[in-house]
């Protein structure tokens, strides 16, 4: 239905652009060419059938909201061809209606809003707002519909798009699209609790006896399906990360030479699996959504929302304050859903901002000095968000019985500007060196340059120095004089790199679609 007024969508709705600015248009083929191939070019019969269609169901249900007079006055503009309309009355009456659109209607009618720098250029979606209490799997695989048939009507006519923004809106709240990309993504963590009518929103997606059936059903492999790990003290008193992943008999062969594959990897023995978790160790499964429909939809829509690569770990660990991991930062934009149980988070600053890669396990000397910015329990239906390199650890709690079972969903890994320019730059290089038109970066270099280029030659200036003795460095003396000069070649050996630099440039801009591709 038109989440404006209360009708089916165009043609049935007289207010196609305004309302429906992606409907099919009904139009015939050769008026279609005319107007543009757009909705807005009605013709006079499809406005007359449209209006009183309208009619007649306004005179039928009482129930039907009316259209703002705004709203109609403007399709009304719309529908007659009028050259005075203009796509700021739209966005003044979108911005009115829906408070989440916000942004900017461009030539074809699309809305568009700016949620950050970062997604600057991201069109914006319209969609419903969800019950609070409905569950994640509902939203991606539409379970049970007949029994959901409002949740159904409200999803069914959703883009890929519209669905995917739903969903992690659906996610993050009570937190809004748009506060998340503005406040917190790459800035700092978000910790969204899960309300009594919401608790069991991430039912579903994984439990511990699903994991049980599928270590049964499937075959699974150390090191490639699945880890077993355990954080505990080694023999000096100093707590490490062990992994207990059975390895092939030939490994040590294998990893001195490098030749380690996949196919090498062993076998897990269920009863063995089940044995070591018993014994306090935690499961992770690398690969969750390899037998998980669900799992699967999750990361699938969310790589239509966040416009990268996703992927997803399951971390299943036994109660009584077990822990599987050292803490640690991770090189991914972490969102952790927990699926069934607790577990206490403890949340450090980072380090090192943005980190491209993961980092080794910090002792519990590492962290001396440092506080947690967040020590924080993680219940059922609860959700958390770090950005990449902060440190985390998280175990079970000690009076707990109940096991712990969450789903950390990862995104944006190698997926910064400097991964980008990695990959244009060298063959920037390579283009811009090959080029008939220049010879600029196939010249030799300077004769000579390597007796004024270098650290050594570099010219430190202290700005303390009492007044006599720079008075004393500036005196035109033989040894200064061959210092201005030394500076002067220095400045024109940089001109002339700069020139190269800003051809490479120039060459790499030319190549960015080409890399994206």
């Amino acid at each position: 239905l038109c989440p404006r007024c209360s009708v089916p969508p165009f043609p049935s709705c007289i207010y196609p652009l305004v309302h429906h600015p992606k409907s099919k248009s009904t139009m015939t083929p050769a008026s279609e060419e005319k107007h543009g191939g757009g909705g807005g070019g009605m013709s006079r019969a499809a406005k007359k059938r449209a209006k009183k269609k309208q009619k007649s169901l306004d005179t039928n249900s009482s129930t039907k909201r009316p259209a703002s007079p705004e709203i109609e006055n403007s399709a009304s503009e719309l529908h007659h061809g009028e050259k005075g309309f203009r796509n700021k009355k739209i966005k003044s009456i979108v911005e009115k209606e829906e408070p989440y659109l916000g942004g900017e209607f461009q030539d074809d009618g699309d809305a568009c809003e700016h949620l950050s720098a970062h997604r600057s250029s991201s069109p914006s979606v319209q969609f419903p707002t969800l019950p609070s209490n409905t569950p994640i799997v509902d939203i991606l695989l539409l379970k049970d519909a007949s029994s959901k048939l409002k949740l159904a009507k409200q999803l069914e006519c959703l883009t890929a798009k519209q669905r995917a923004a739903c969903l992690f809106q659906a996610i993050l709240a009570p937190t809004t699209l748009e506060e998340f990309y503005n406040e917190y993504w790459e800035k700092k963590p978000l910790l969204v609790r899960a309300t009594t009518s919401n608790r069991s929103r991430y039912s579903g997606l994984l439990s511990l006896e699903s994991i049980k059936t599928m270590t049964k059903k499937h075959s699974l492999y150390y090191g490639r399906d699945l880890n077993v790990t355990k954080y505990k003290k080694g023999p000096d008193g100093v707590k490490r990360r062990v992994t207990l992943d059975k390895l092939p008999a030939n490994d040590k062969a294998s990893a001195k030479s490098g030749d380690n594959t996949e196919d090498e990897a062993t076998l897990v023995e269920t009863s063995e699996l089940w044995s070591n978790y018993e014994a306090g160790c935690t499961i992770r499964l690398l690969c969750p959504h390899k037998y998980n429909d669900a799992v699967q939809s999750l990361l699938s829509t969310l790589e239509t929302e966040l416009q990268c690569m996703i992927g997803a770990n399951a971390y299943l660990t036994p109660p009584r304050s077990s822990q599987g991991f050292a803490p640690h930062y991770d090189d991914i934009e972490a969102f952790c859903l927990q699926l069934q149980g607790s577990k206490r988070w403890k949340v450090y600053e980072p380090t090192f901002k943005l980190p491209r890669t993961s980092s080794e396990d910090f002792t519990p000397e590492d962290l001396e000095g440092m506080e947690p910015v967040m020590d924080i329990t993680l219940e059922e239906g609860d959700f958390l968000y770090m950005p990449r390199g902060w440190i985390h650890q998280a175990c079970t709690l000690k009076d707990n019985n109940q096991h712990s079972l969450h789903l950390t969903v990862s995104a944006m890994q190698q997926w910064a500007w400097v991964d980008l320019l990695e990959m244009v730059m060298p063959d920037a290089v390579e283009a811009a060196a090959m080029s008939d038109s220049s010879t600029s970066l196939r010249q030799g270099l300077p004769r000579g340059f390597m007796e004024y280029m270098g650290v050594m030659y570099e010219e430190t200036k202290d700005e303390k120095l009492p007044d006599s003795l720079r008075r004393l460095t500036e005196e035109e003396t033989e040894e200064n004089i061959h210092k201005k000069e030394i500076a002067i070649l220095q400045d024109r050996f940089r001109a002339e790199a700069k020139k190269r630099i800003m051809m490479i440039a120039k060459t790499a801009l030319d190549m960015v679609d080409a890399t994206c591709d």
